[in-house]
């Protein structure tokens, strides 16, 4: 029962540091007409709270790849039989 409750107490606190560690994005712009961006706000103009965008898709190869390409033989293999 005691390993139960470390594991759900460690499970807790991991599931409560990850809101903690995301950050805000604000961005305004100064009299010259510069934008900004920045993870602290700003005390001298008006800012925005940006969405960052979100990660870029995987660069991971697919693995499916192969196999559908030796299906697609076969049929056609098999079509030409």
């Amino acid at each position: 029962m005691m390993q139960v409750s470390y594991k759900l107490i460690a499970l807790s606190l991991l599931l409560a540091s990850t809101s903690a560690l995301a950050t805000r994005v604000y961005t305004w712009e100064d009299s010259t007409g510069q934008v900004y961006y920045s993870q602290t706000k700003p005390t001298d103009f008006e800012y925005k709270e940006v969405d960052p965008p979100p990660p870029p898709p995987s660069l991971a190869p697919d693995l499916n790849k192969p196999f559908e390409e030796q299906i697609r033989k076969s049929i056609k293999d098999q079509k030409e039989q």
